[in-house]
């Protein structure tokens, strides 16, 4: 009774633990950073960490709607819909869905300062992908810290994006580049997904996906706004 699998159940548990800690760790950052900064109280908290897990499901449950007409795509076309069709949109769209009632504050619901949203958007989804790391470290351990500056990274580059689009077409904030950030969510995260998806030649262009993105993501950051303070 006192051995699971072979390892002792203490010693299970607490890899359970330690893996599901590592997995969250770039959250956990964030969310240290966000607090100190007060883009985030500890109210939101729970609630911000449903909202990806919230997004995480509804992203599963497109995946599962539409990945039935890839097989009647040829072998050429199934990697291509199943970047966009089956993950980049959902995901995207989801954590963008998600991200909605945690963009307004004070009683008359006036739309947060650009760095407060865009710091919201982004633990939404190291959450997401947080979740998702528990998922392939469950199968695979030694996967996560490749996937800290590959999946999380483009997962957060991603859905700042998407707020950076957002927060322009609520705020009017005046700077007409900033309509076409959305596009760039979809685009990088497709091409990511594609190049993972793909024969082995490919595997670069999630590499460039990411880095490209890492870089135009840390560019709208340090030009955005301050933060917003009670």
């Amino acid at each position: 009774m006192l051995v699971l699998k072979g390892k002792p159940r203490y010693s299970f548990y607490m890899d359970i633990v330690s893996l599901v800690f590592f997995s969250f760790l770039p959250c956990l950052l964030w969310l240290w950073f966000c607090m100190h900064k007060k883009y985030v109280t500890g109210i939101l908290i729970p609630f911000l960490t449903a909202a990806a897990a919230g997004a995480v499901v509804c992203s599963v449950f497109a995946r599962f709607v539409f990945e039935p007409f890839s097989l009647a795509l040829s072998p050429g076309l199934a990697p291509l819909f199943t970047a966009v069709i089956l993950t980049a949109i959902p995901e995207e769209s989801s954590k963008l869905m998600f991200l909605l009632p945690f963009i307004r504050t004070g009683p008359e619901r006036k739309i947060l300062p650009s760095r407060s949203v865009y710091a919201r958007a982004v633990f939404i989804a190291l959450a997401f992908a947080s979740f998702e790391n528990v998922i392939f470290a469950l199968r695979f351990p030694g996967v996560l810290p490749l996937r800290f500056f590959s999946a999380v990274l483009l997962h957060a580059s991603a859905s700042l994006f998407s707020a950076v689009w957002l927060h322009e077409r609520l705020s009017g904030s005046g700077r007409p580049m900033h309509r076409f950030t959305l596009f760039g969510a979809f685009f990088f995260h497709s091409i990511y997904a594609f190049g993972l998806s793909s024969s082995r030649p490919w595997f670069f262009l999630s590499l460039l996906a990411v880095a490209f993105a890492g870089a135009w993501a840390a560019f709208l950051w340090q030009t955005s706004g301050e933060s917003y303070r009670d």
